[in-house]
């Protein structure tokens, strides 16, 4: 990012050559990027991601720096912002008479509880790489009870707040989803909406729409100023658009998934 009274100078140019030199030199041979723009006016000449039906305006400025530097779009991710609404016990109940009683619900907020350290890792782990990715290359991340640990305590350092919603499949005992609401200091009134995931084992019972709402629920407990959630997603996840759309969510902008290999 360029602060915008210094941008078209040659400065994001300078500082990508001095990315691209280091990561050469570590061995580097994939490199990733995303852009965040607008949704596209109708009429104007768009660029479409290997998969899914998303699309940005490649003139766009993020756009443009990146294709002209070898980058190829990959995916097209949809920003979308939810407002509120006055009722969310109703959905949460709904959505609980829904899902089978094999599944019972957790929450906490901020820190993970030890006994959940190690299952939200596998979560975690099973994420990095059951997403949607366009064609992009992807390895698994390296999660274990330390660096879940770890991360919970950095982003409590800097005032970053936490609720999440996790589903436990009684009948194992196994943790096998999770959905997160993420609040930065200084926007009482908005928060994100992080990663939702369901092993893929657990699917197809309404554990995606059963752990969203009951979040909102928590969240908006938590925190009685929240009016806004901020959430992306893979223009080919439409699973997860569906639910989006089922809760009155509506895009706002788009986010382009770039690679480049050497």
């Amino acid at each position: 990012a360029v602060d915008r009274d210094h941008r078209c100078r040659g400065v994001g140019a300078a500082l990508y050559e001095e990315f691209e030199r280091m990561a050469r030199a570590d061995g580097r041979t994939n490199f990733q990027a995303w852009s965040y723009e607008p949704l596209v006016p109708t009429g104007t000449r768009t660029l479409r991601g290997s998969e899914g039906d998303g699309v940005i305006d490649p003139e766009a400025p993020p756009a443009r720096f990146l294709l002209s530097r070898g980058f190829r779009l990959m995916q097209v991710d949809t920003m979308s912002v939810l407002t509120l609404p006055d009722d969310l016990v109703g959905p949460a109940a709904a959505a609980r008479e829904r899902t089978p009683s094999t599944y019972e619900l957790i929450q906490w907020s901020d820190l993970t509880p030890q006994e959940w350290l190690e299952p939200t890792a596998r979560l975690q782990r099973a994420m990095s790489t059951d997403i949607p990715t366009g064609g992009a290359e992807l390895e698994e991340e390296e999660f274990d009870a330390t660096r879940i640990e770890l991360s919970d305590t950095t982003y409590a350092a800097a005032g970053v707040l936490t609720v999440v919603t996790a589903a436990v499949h009684v009948p194992s005992g196994e943790l096998v989803g999770c959905t997160r609401i993420v609040r930065e200091p200084g926007k009482p009134e908005a928060a994100d909406q992080w990663e939702t995931i369901v092993l893929r084992a657990h699917r197809g019972h309404g554990l995606g729409m059963l752990l969203k709402t009951a979040n909102h629920v928590a969240a908006a407990r938590r925190w009685p100023t929240l009016r806004r959630l901020v959430t992306g997603n893979a223009s080919e996840n439409q699973y997860m658009l569906r639910i989006n759309r089922e809760l009155g969510y509506l895009p706002v902008a788009a986010s382009g998934w770039f690679e480049k290999k050497l």
